[in-house]
């Protein structure tokens, strides 16, 4: 991994990283900040039009670092089962979201009539309704993924929803590329 400088002078190197996906990494740059480089559209969709919702991150762009768009946010704990709410939460929007496993544009209609059929807290309903219209609008090219892994807490209590959807064209093409590298390093070529 290569190093980066931000605008600012701050360097993200491996030594304060502290997370990374398919499309993104996380650097902690403070106590109480962390800056994600990314190259997800969900994110820049996040980041534009999900601001000021109590379950969605709090996301500042900063610049971009060749391919990657740099957002400055709060950093979030990890979900466990001592944050009491916001794990009843996070296992109740799973229950009405992952058995969903839908893609592409139709999967906004149905996880938004999910969601407003559910018995979930008006606050999270409000999250992810504003999300899932906000992406609607932006892409059509979107995967829905509930896990622990995408969900965080904030310094509240409250469960954040940090990356339950993603690009499913990026996703094609990373499994692609990585998919072609095996095949093409393999010995049987």
């Amino acid at each position: 991994m290569g190093k980066f400088i931000l605008e600012d002078g701050t360097a993200l190197t491996g030594k304060n990283q502290i997370g990374r996906g398919l499309f993104s990494k996380v650097y902690q740059i403070s106590e109480s900040e962390v800056v994600a480089l990314t190259t997800d559209p969900a994110k820049e969709c996040l980041a534009l039009f999900c601001q000021n919702e109590d379950h969605l991150p709090t996301m500042e762009r900063l610049s971009n670092i060749g391919e990657y768009q740099v957002y400055k946010m709060p950093k979030y704990e990890k979900l466990t089962k001592q944050h009491a709410a916001a794990w009843r939460d996070y296992k109740a929007v799973e229950k009405i979201l992952k058995p969903l496993k839908l893609t592409k544009w139709e999967c906004f209609g149905t996880c938004i009539n999910a969601v407003e059929q559910s018995n979930l807290a008006p606050t999270i309903k409000e999250s992810l309704t504003q999300l899932f219209e906000m992406l609607a609008n932006y892409t059509d090219e979107i995967f829905l993924e509930v896990c622990r892994r995408n969900v965080m807490v904030d310094s509240r209590g409250n469960l954040i929803f940090t990356d339950i959807v993603g690009c499913s064209e990026k996703l094609r093409r990373v499994w692609q590329a990585r998919t072609h590298r095996r095949v093409t390093d393999s010995n049987y070529i």
